[in-house]
């Protein structure tokens, strides 16, 4: 797999593989066939290689402990994400160990079948096999406990794993672990324990809302920490504005008493502290009437982060605006006074309400090319001024999914110089700097931007722009300069600069490995 962009600017000719099918898993049976499995005990997906690596000793404890629970509570500690059955440890002929299904199974399993799938169907079927584990059936029961004591909702209307058919195409369903009607809208609930793909969260998401319908993702439990947040808990906590919501039985009781379906709601509330935007974690159990529903955008949240963000920059650019004033006035009078050293210029307010730029991932490839484009022909505000409070906006979001990603510009022309070229690129003319041709540009971020330029030169291929810069003829600059590059790289990997790589594929995502 590869792991950044840098990888696929040197590999974008390699054919990457989408998932292994049936018959070529029976053919690595030597290695290892089942690379993800559940474990009964801890309620979590794991993987095989967690497990099972090691020296030959803890193997073999392992092999033993799994009998122990057999023996205990009939059931092996691991089972088969896809067809559910209980799974053994066992040993190959060449000491790899492996998780091996029993000689008779009593279900059909795709690792043993040799029927050819798509990955949207291995995704499929380990998905609703995650959903079947003791620890789902409890936060189901949860969910349909607490909406059955809300007042306002039907409580007939409540349902567990019912099919729901689409209105405009009947051959097109979903089956939701509960559904309700709440003061007459339609609201469908998952239970969160385990990774969900991001395809699968984006199927649902986008089915519901064709349906006139709302989805909740509810957790068991959560990590107030980011770091600690699986992908797909961030995938559903930045999408939903910053808020996710988890179940358990305090707060099933806590319905019952205010006839009002509780859930525990955590969220982000970003607060301007020296100098900066802080993000400050929050708990707090919240009945249903007081969140914000947002059928539109499949979303419901408690805080708004949204809006508090906004405010947070306003207050954060007012600060900066005060400071610059103070430092002009110091300069104008002769008094010396402390300001801090990085600043923006004055009344970024006035900038803010002219560009009406809005931080959301769906739109940013398309916001941060308007921008740019603004920048090049403000009257009001120079066009660095404009690119750096475009950035300071979408800094956040982007740090969210990239934390390596630069809180600003400031010190960093590097950044600033590639964002242009990449721009300029996919428009097909040159953007947010003072370049003559795309050839100028070429030869700019070479020399002011050289820890990115393997990412430009992958981009020049991804637009079709290699001709317009040159790069077909041997002796041209481009030529000369990607082949200079080059040997610096294989002599010193570490002139490459990494630290935007996630980043960039929120912003141009077309930049990703070919397939």
């Amino acid at each position: 797999m590869l792991q950044n962009l840098q990888d696929y600017a040197q590999a974008s000719r390699q054919p990457v593989p989408q998932v292994l099918l049936a018959g070529e898993l029976r053919t690595k049976m030597a290695t290892r066939t089942i690379d993800l499995v559940y474990d009964n005990i801890s309620h979590a997906q794991v993987t095989a290689e967690s497990v099972l690596d090691g020296d030959e000793a803890h193997k073999h404890q392992l092999r033993l402990e799994d009998e122990v629970v057999r023996l205990e509570d009939g059931r092996r500690r691991y089972s088969c994400l896809y067809c559910l059955e209980a799974l053994s440890i066992r040993g190959s002929t060449d000491r790899v160990y492996h998780f091996a299904h029993p000689k008779n199974p009593g279900a059909e399993c795709p690792y043993r079948s040799g029927f050819t799938l798509s990955k949207d169907e291995w995704e499929a079927l380990r998905y609703n096999g995650a959903k079947e584990s003791e620890a789902h059936r409890q936060v189901k029961a949860w969910i349909a406990e607490g909406l059955r004591a809300d007042r306002d909702v039907v409580p007939d209307s409540v349902v567990e794993d019912s099919r729901m058919q689409s209105w405009s195409d009947r051959s097109k369903w979903r089956k939701p672990d509960v559904r309700g009607t709440w003061k007459g809208k339609t609201l469908v609930f998952e239970a969160q324990l385990s990774t969900t793909f991001v395809s699968t969260i984006a199927a649902r998401r986008q089915f519901y809302l064709s349906e006139g319908a709302l989805l909740f993702w509810i957790f068991r439990d959560f990590a107030l920490s980011e770091n600690e947040m699986r992908f797909s808990e961030r995938d559903v906590f930045y999408n939903n504005n910053w808020n996710i919501f988890s179940i358990d039985s305090h707060s099933v009781e806590a319905s019952r008493q205010d006839a009002e379906l509780k859930l525990w709601c955590r969220w982000q509330q970003p607060v301007v502290q020296g100098g900066t935007i802080q993000y400050q974690w929050h708990k707090k159990l919240v009945g249903f009437s007081e969140l914000t529903l947002d059928f539109e955008r499949q979303r419901a949240f408690y805080f708004d982060f949204e809006t508090a963000l906004k405010e947070a920059q306003a207050t954060l650019l007012g600060e900066k605006a005060a400071a610059f004033h103070e430092a002009r006035r110091a300069r104008h009078f002769g008094k010396q006074v402390q300001v801090p050293l990085r600043q923006e210029l004055k009344d970024d307010a006035e900038l803010a309400e002219w560009l009406g730029l809005e931080a959301r991932y769906d739109t940013m490839p398309r916001e941060i090319e308007r921008v740019w484009l603004a920048a090049d022909t403000a009257d009001g505000f120079s066009m660095r001024r404009v690119q750096d409070y475009a950035y300071i906006v979408l800094a956040p979001y982007l740090r969210a999914a990239c934390p390596t990603a630069p809180k600003s510009l400031q010190g960093r022309e590097d950044l600033r110089t590639i964002l242009s070229a990449l721009i300029s690129l996919r428009l097909g003319r040159v953007v947010g700097s003072r370049s003559i041709n795309l050839k100028h540009v070429e030869d700019m971020v070479f020399r002011s931007a050289f820890g990115y330029y393997s990412v430009f030169r992958y981009a020049a291929g991804v637009y079709g722009r290699l001709v317009d810069i040159g790069y077909d003829i041997q002796e041209s600059i481009a030529s000369q300069n990607y082949r200079l590059h080059h040997e610096r790289k294989t002599e010193n990997p570490g002139v490459l600069t990494r630290d935007f790589d996630k980043a960039f594929l929120i912003l141009f995502p077309e930049l990703k490995a070919a397939r």
